[in-house]
C-alpha cells in the first residue's frame, strides 16, 4: 500500500533526473517508473488505481512510506495543480530552480543534442522567437497540451523561456500545497545538505545515496553573449521578485542584476 505522495514539478534542466535517482535509492521512497508520467496532464481520466497500482508504481514494495514522481513539465501546465489537489490535497510539492539564463541555454542545447531535427534553430533565433511568443498560459487546457505532444513526450515548441519564469509558476503551487524549493546551484555544491533538507521536508529518515549527477551535458554558456544579455534583461525583474519571495539574494547568486555587464 502506498502512503504519502509528493511531486517534483520543475524545473526543466534543473537536476530533477539526478534528484529522482537519489530519492529512489532511499529505502522508504519509491519513485515512478518511468521518471516522468503524463498522468496529471493527459491520462488523469484513467484514475488513481491505474496510476498507482497498474502502471507507474506497480513495482513498489508494500512497505513504502513515500512515493512520488519528477515531471518538470507540470510546473508549466496550468490545470495540473487542480488535478493534484483532487488526487491528494496533502501532496507535498518540490520545485527545483536554477539560473534561468543558463537553464534556457541548457534546455535549448539538450533538444539540439538529444532530439536531432526537433530543435533546428540557432540560439539567437530561439531567444528572439521565445521572447516574441512568451505566454505563461500556453498550456492552460488539456487540448492545448495534447496538440503539442511529440512521440518523446513533448510538447513541441520548447517553451524554454516560460520554464525559467519561476516566480509566477511557484505561486501557482505555493498557496495551495506544502512547497519546498531547491536551488540547483546548492544541490551541486552541497548535495548532502540539500538532500537531507528534502528528506526533512518529506518526513523521511536520514539517508545518504550515491550522489551521482545524471543527464548533464557540457556547454559553453558564454559562447553567445548577446543572447545571454537578452535573456538576462528578460528575467531581471522576475528574479528580483523571487529573491524577495524567498528572502535570498538570487540576483547575486545568479549574477542577474542591474549592473551586470555582459556585452
Amino acid at each position: 500500500m502506498l502512503h504519502k505522495f509528493f511531486m517534483i514539478v520543475g524545473g526543466q534542466k534543473c537536476g530533477t533526473t539526478s534528484m529522482h535517482n537519489w530519492l529512489n535509492q532511499h529505502p522508504d521512497i519509491c519513485m515512478s517508473n518511468p521518471k516522468e508520467p503524463k498522468f496529471f496532464e493527459i491520462d488523469y481520466w484513467k484514475g488513481k488505481t491505474w496510476y498507482e497500482n497498474n502502471h507507474y508504481y506497480h513495482n513498489c514494495p508494500d512497505n513504502m512510506k513515500f512515493y512520488g514522481e519528477a515531471r518538470p513539465q507540470n510546473i508549466l501546465v496550468k490545470y495540473v495543480p487542480d488535478r493534484i489537489e483532487q488526487y491528494d490535497p496533502d501532496t507535498k510539492i518540490v520545485i527545483m530552480i536554477r539560473n534561468p539564463v543558463n537553464r534556457f541555454i541548457s534546455a535549448w542545447n539538450h533538444f539540439k543534442v538529444m532530439r536531432p531535427g526537433r530543435e533546428i534553430r540557432s540560439l539567437v533565433q530561439t531567444v528572439d522567437e521565445s521572447i516574441e511568443n512568451f505566454d505563461l498560459d500556453c498550456f492552460d487546457s488539456e487540448e492545448k497540451f495534447y496538440s503539442n505532444l511529440d512521440p518523446a513526450g513533448g510538447p513541441y515548441g520548447g517553451r524554454y523561456l516560460e520554464h525559467g519564469y519561476y516566480i509566477d509558476l511557484i505561486r501557482r503551487y505555493y498557496d495551495r500545497f506544502d512547497t519546498h524549493i531547491i536551488v540547483t546551484e546548492d544541490m551541486i555544491d552541497y548535495p548532502q545538505w540539500v538532500y537531507q533538507s528534502l528528506l526533512d521536508f518529506l518526513g523521511a529518515d536520514t539517508f545518504t545515496p550515491n550522489f551521482k549527477n545524471l543527464n548533464v551535458k557540457l556547454y559553453d554558456y558564454n559562447s553567445d553573449l548577446a543572447s545571454r544579455k537578452r535573456l538576462h534583461n528578460f528575467y531581471l525583474n522576475s528574479v528580483y521578485e523571487l529573491s524577495n519571495f524567498m528572502q535570498r539574494d538570487l540576483n547575486k547568486l545568479w549574477d542577474i542584476h542591474d549592473d551586470t555587464s555582459l556585452v
